[in-house]
This record gives C-alpha cells, sequence and structure tokens, in this order.
C-alpha cells in the first residue's frame, strides 16, 4: 500500500545505495507513484508495481527483501473521512493478513516497520506473535502531556528477543511548533533509532 510514494521516495532519498519496491492495489494510486518516482528521477532504484499481494499471497515480487515499511488503512468501514478516497483508508484485510504478507517476502533477520493508531496496538503485536519477534514500539505523541495517537512498530523475522517499549516522539512544543527532534526527522537531517 505505497499510495503516491511519499515515505518510500523518502526512504530511497535517505539511503541511496537501496533498491526500493512499492507496491499499491489501487491503480489511480500506482500510477501516481510511477509519475513520483519518475519526476524524482529514481526509476534506476524504485520500482512501482500495481497489484495486492494480500489478496493474491503467490503473488511473485521478485526476491525477498531486507526490509519492509507500511502505513495500512486505519480505519473500519463506514470511518474514513473521505468517500471518494476510501480505497486509501480502507482495508478489507485483517492485520494478520497483512504482517503475514509482509513475513513471507522478507529474509530472515529483516525488519518490518509499521505505523498505525495507537488503539491497534493489541491487534499488531497479536498478528507478529510466532512470524516476528524483537516487536520495538515507539509511541508518538502530538504534545508530551497529551496521550500516544500514533504507534511505530518493528518486528524482526526470526527474533526471539523481549517486547521493548521505546521513549515516545513527541510530534509538537507549545504552540504547535514542532520539537527540535520532530523538525529534524521532517527535514531528513535525523532518523529515528532503534535498539
Amino acid at each position: 500500500g505505497c499510495g503516491a510514494g511519499a515515505a518510500l521516495l523518502a526512504v530511497a532519498t535517505l539511503n541511496p545505495h537501496n533498491e526500493c519496491v512499492g507496491v499499491e492495489a489501487h491503480e489511480e494510486g500506482a500510477a501516481l507513484a510511477k509519475t513520483n518516482v519518475a519526476l524524482n528521477a529514481l526509476e534506476d532504484r524504485v520500482t512501482i508495481l500495481h497489484a495486492d499481494p494480500l489478496a493474491d499471497p503467490s503473488l511473485d515480487l521478485g526476491p525477498s527483501f531486507d526490509g519492509a515499511f507500511c502505513n495500512p488503512p486505519f480505519n473500519a468501514k463506514g470511518r474514513t473521512p473521505d468517500p471518494e478516497r476510501a480505497h486509501a483508508h480502507l482495508t478489507p484485510h485483517t492485520m494478520q493478513a497483512w504482517v503475514n504478507a509482509f513475513a513471507n517476502r522478507l529474509k530472515g533477520g529483516a525488519p518490518l516497520v509499521m505505523i498505525h493508531r495507537a488503539e491497534a496496538l493489541h491487534d499488531v503485536l497479536t498478528a507478529c506473535q510466532g512470524r516476528l519477534g524483537g516487536v520495538q514500539v515507539r509511541p508518538i505523541q502530538p504534545f508530551a502531556d497529551q496521550p500516544a495517537h500514533r504507534i511505530l512498530v518493528r518486528a524482526t523475522k526470526g527474533s526471539r528477543a523481549a517486547l521493548r517499549l521505546l521513549p515516545a516522539l513527541v510530534l509538537h512544543e507549545a504552540h504547535a511548533k514542532h520539537t527540535h527532534q520532530a523538525d529534524a526527522i521532517l527535514r531528513g537531517a535525523a532518523g529515528l533509532s532503534w535498539l
């Protein structure tokens, strides 16, 4: 579900030696991602496939991957804020299907990184059991005094390491100004570290 490819292009730009594959089930999103890849002159390292590996687990995406990341649709049916873009917000697939689709295509020791709503943490952890271990969870808080509204989860194929809850990423200071850490990440000057 790479959508228009914004996150994929950011990863490709920040990692100039990596080859990346984006997969998008919706034709319009895949076409836009291909256009964005071309506009950023990354055709030699970034491939976009119009496909749905969750609907077709046997789909050949090439060799196993050294890592994967995704932003699965967050909403259940009826909760999408924009009916015209429902495909970007809704999924007929379970969290288990999303995790399985990635785990089946990762090399041993390769990580999967996922962002989701904070309330989906239980579903994400349950889906990882038996497939991906060494789970690390980083809450994302809008402000330091507010609860997390998103979570970043990193899990590794074949790992038996214990679950770790990492320090939160706080996005804003007073008056909605970005924190130094969030600002550096958004500008590509820093990344988030994992254990």
